[in-house]
């Protein structure tokens, strides 16, 4: 876990100020390292974890690390990213003393107005493997690394000659040619130094190697959602995933007019001031800057993933639940209706993901509402029919969450049993499967009938005789039951009728078993 957290004490600084604030918490909740840490203990990571500092580019600086570890083997998957939060005044306070900040609030970036930066909340975080693990394990690929390389020249502030350097290695190692990149994602802090500096380095190095006519286009995220100065770099390498994900760079705001200082037609770099498509091939790439202001700089070279690769979830995934709940019933309707929408823009490979988030990884709340399906759509309309027909949902009805329950199980006598039944189960779940297989030998000879014997689904006439079918539940009914503790499940309860009390525990239950099935 490599994680960039800025500013990492705020609140420990914000304590010493007011020290009657501070209490027995204060120094765990405002260690640094303890933000990568607490992430890993949630999400039970197990390897490096730790905090990265190196200023505005500490979030691409943390890739860089985790690169670095799969890269030589010595991590199988990495978490990496950065997050920003403005918990107190004090770097207001300094970085206006020091004339960084827009006085008009707007990052106005490779604008004659810009005037500095704004500041800005926000994080990211993105799942690093190496490319043929992740075709292996079948993931979803987003994006694939070219190169990326971190360089440092100390300097408050920038140094043209170290970006450029830094640009020159990365493209050269990486056999990535200029004119192949679709976009830069650029620094751009919307400063009237920093802006020149940089297009001068880009331009040099990336925009001139380009043919006559055809411009380098680049953009700032920071226009967009300000300036996230820690997370800066992994915002910027967001939007170029985005980019590559779906053709289209988006725009960059508040660029106009353009500052005179720099000559972007000269340096063959050309602002993205609108929504623009962009034709993403095989060997499209997108590069992404991000530069700490004491002069430790990364940049990453982005391409698409290899065509076929990452298909996503498996198919096949079954029937799974899709679980909305909220606090009140105007809150349950709304999410109900909230979650509808979302599955029907959902990608069919991404549904068992989104479905077991809602079911194992969201909070829990009284009011609730269930739907079963196979696929997005049809969960998206189950939901939809469940919020126009069920009282409940209308109503906002709901019970209230019982977090560490038992387990009951209900069996049924003669006549639930259907043909094929828990055939889905011997092919999907090798708990289930290997009990049948226990209690299939125990009762083949006594039934004259197997369940391994007949493992494909039977026709309706493969049915026992009405006599033996109540025997037949038995090899579907235990092995379920040993399902649940694999789950988690905890104690169970159990009730039956008729044939359904020879699951019962104990001496009846046992009786109840030998009459039926001798």
């Amino acid at each position: 876990m490599w994680r960039a957290l800025m500013p990492a004490s705020s609140r420990s600084r914000l304590g010493a100020m007011r020290p009657k604030l501070m209490d027995s918490h204060s120094a765990l909740g405002t260690i640094a390292s303890y933000a990568a840490n607490r992430i890993s203990f949630h999400l039970d990571l197990r390897g490096p974890s730790l905090v990265v500092e190196s200023a505005c580019s500490s979030s691409l600086v943390a890739l860089h690390q985790a690169c670095e570890s799969l890269h030589r083997g010595r991590v199988e998957m990495a978490v990496a990213g950065g997050a920003s939060l403005l918990l107190a005044p004090a770097e207001f306070v300094s970085t206006a003393h020091a004339r960084m900040l827009s006085r008009r609030g707007r990052c106005q970036t490779f604008s004659a107005a810009a005037d500095g930066y704004v500041r800005g909340e926000g994080g990211g975080l993105v799942v690093l493997k190496r490319l043929a693990d992740a075709q292996r394990d079948g993931d979803r690929i987003h994006a694939h690394r070219y190169q990326q390389r971190r360089s440092h020249t100390w300097h408050l502030g920038t140094d043209a000659r170290a970006q450029q350097t830094l640009l020159e290695q990365v493209y050269r190692r990486a056999g990535v040619d200029p004119s192949d990149l679709l976009y830069v994602e650029a620094h751009g802090t919307g400063t009237p130094v920093g802006d020149p500096i940089e297009c001068r380095a880009l331009g040099m190095t990336l925009g001139s190697a380009r043919g006559a006519g055809d411009a380098l286009p680049i953009g700032s995220v920071k226009t967009n959602v300000g300036h996230l100065e820690g997370a800066a770099g992994i915002a910027g390498l967001l939007k170029a995933i985005l980019v590559l994900r779906h053709g289209v760079i988006p725009a960059s705001l508040h660029g106009t007019p353009l500052n005179e200082a720099i000559d972007f037609a000269a340096l063959g770099l050309d602002p993205v001031s609108a929504l623009r498509p962009v034709q993403v091939g095989a060997r499209s790439t997108v590069g992404v800057n991000s530069f700490g202001a004491g002069g430790s700089n990364a940049h990453v070279v982005l391409a698409p993933p290899p065509p076929g690769a990452g298909a996503g979830a498996p198919e096949g995934h079954g029937i799974v639940p899709v679980v909305v709940s909220a606090r009140t019933r105007d809150a349950l309707v709304e999410a109900v209706a909230r979650m509808g929408r979302r599955l029907d823009g959902l990608d069919e490979a991404d549904f068992s993901d989104l479905a077991a988030t809602s079911a194992l990884r969201r909070d829990r709340h009284a009011r609730c509402a269930v739907v079963l399906a196979n696929t997005a759509r049809q969960a998206a309309d189950r939901l939809r029919a469940l919020a126009r027909y069920s009282p409940d949902v209308r109503a906002g009805a709901g019970a209230r969450t019982v977090e560490r329950g038992k387990v009951a199980f209900a069996f049924s006598g003669n006549g639930a049993q259907w043909a094929g039944m828990g055939a889905d189960l011997l092919e999907r779940d090798p708990v289930f499967t290997a009990a049948v297989a226990r209690v299939d030998a125990l009762l083949t000879p006594r039934l004259g009938w197997s369940v391994e014997r007949d493992r494909g689904r039977p026709s309706p006439g493969a049915l026992p005789r009405r006599r033996s079918r109540s025997r037949c539940c038995s090899p579907c009914r235990w092995p379920r039951c040993r399902c649940w503790p694999s789950g988690g499940s905890g104690r169970r309860r159990w009730w039956g009728t008729a044939s359904g009390k020879s699951l019962r525990p104990g001496p009846q239950g046992r009786s109840i078993w030998r009459r039926h099935v001798t």
